[in-house]
């Protein structure tokens, strides 16, 4: 049994408006990937475009050229918008205008004057480079998912080029013709190609948006989120394996007072006092430093390969911008100071649990000796 053409084109409606819906429904779980939503709406115009093509080839109806391949123009610019939002995460509006308007205004003559052949030509061949351009946007971006974004690309490029084929093989049998149905190798093995390819596409595109969703909760799991700090967890999973190597300081920070900053002014200021301090931290780190918020007013600073005056003249440096610096709550200004205990891995069995255990002693004598001050122990016995 031989399956026409219509047949395949209804085939592939089904798929499309299928795969619709489950990228509307991935995007309801995952909103930041606005690329799923963009594919979809593509998809939906492409879906909209086939019963219009269908009735053109059947009635025949001329008239309905026009806005047939219009459709399937628009519906393939906003699928490589997609593409392209994937990569950028900009939001893709001007570009589509600018491609579907621009293609559209290509092939719009060919069809109003009745020579749909190089018309359909036309469409077939701007198919192809669009498509491939959506498929570049994702290649783009491969080492996010390098597998999964070959395979996509491929995807694209394979359903790009039987489009080209469709285009030449037009262009040589019936250039200008006016409305029949497609009756060649190239447009079956297109509508075949594109089943497949957008079958292909679709789970791609999910399993991409998988990846983005674990890749965003281990990051939000390993997060502060009022800092947006690394938090305890990350801290000792970097480093509480083992030894530290030797040449690594632990700074403690304690925010002075932070109690009485709640109380007289309120924990939307106190919300405020912690994040200035936490922007400061990350300003004065730098290269192999790892700035962690560890408890309600507690940070930690990792210094790797360092010595003692270094790391010294860091953790001091920031404990005085602290101390300088004026926080604009909603209540008023506010200057706070911080106190600071520092240790080190003076050998090659220090755990991290033990240092920071060092560091967190030389806090408790930072405290007690007046505050706004850095106190060090564990020094290398070659200091």
């Amino acid at each position: 049994m031989v399956i026409d053409h219509t047949s395949l084109l209804l085939v592939l409606a089904l798929l499309s408006a299928c795969l619709v819906v489950v990228l509307v429904a991935a995007w309801t779980i995952a909103r930041t990937d606005r690329f799923l939503i963009t594919g979809a709406i593509g998809l939906s115009v492409l879906v909209a475009a086939l019963p219009v093509f269908i009735a053109y080839i059947d009635g025949p109806h001329p008239f309905l050229a026009l806005p047939a391949f219009s459709l399937f123009l628009i519906g393939f610019s906003i699928v490589e918008g997609a593409g392209w939002q994937f990569g950028t995460g900009a939001p893709p509006i001007r570009r589509i205008v600018a491609i579907s308007l621009g293609a559209v205004g290509l092939t719009a003559p060919f069809f109003l004057i009745g020579v749909d052949g190089l018309g359909i030509s036309l469409v077939n061949a701007l198919a192809c480079v669009i498509l491939i351009s959506a498929g570049l946007h994702y290649w783009r971006s491969r080492q996010e998912a390098p597998t999964l974004i070959s395979m996509l690309t491929g995807l694209y490029a394979l359903v790009g080029f039987s489009f080209l084929l469709c285009a030449v093989v037009i262009l040589v049998e019936s250039p200008l013709y006016r409305v029949r149905s497609p009756n060649n190798w190239a447009e079956n093995l297109n509508a075949l190609t594109s089943i497949i390819g957008l079958a292909g596409i679709g789970a791609i595109s999910l399993a991409l948006n998988q990846s983005r969703l674990v890749q965003r909760l281990r990051v939000d799991a390993g997060t502060d989120p009022l800092t947006g700090l690394k938090n305890r967890r990350v801290l000792f999973e970097k480093h509480g394996e083992g030894p530290l190597p030797v040449g690594t300081a632990i700074a403690i920070f304690d925010l002075d007072h932070f109690k009485k900053v709640n109380d007289e002014y309120g924990h939307a200021a106190g919300d405020e006092v912690l994040k200035h301090f936490s922007k400061l931290l990350e300003r004065q780190t730098r290269g192999t430093m790892i700035a962690a918020r560890t408890g309600g007013e507690e940070f930690v600073l990792v210094l790797q390969n360092t010595s003692v005056s270094p790391a010294q003249v860091i953790v001091d440096r920031i404990r005085e911008a602290f101390a300088q610096s004026t926080v604009q709550t909603k209540n008023g200004p506010l200057n706070c100071t911080v106190s600071v205990g520092l240790s080190f891995a003076s050998d090659s069995k220090r755990a991290l649990d033990a240092v920071m255990h060092e560091a967190d002693q030389a806090l408790y004598r930072a405290k007690r000796n007046g505050r706004n001050r850095v106190a060090v122990s564990g020094l290398p016995t070659a200091a």
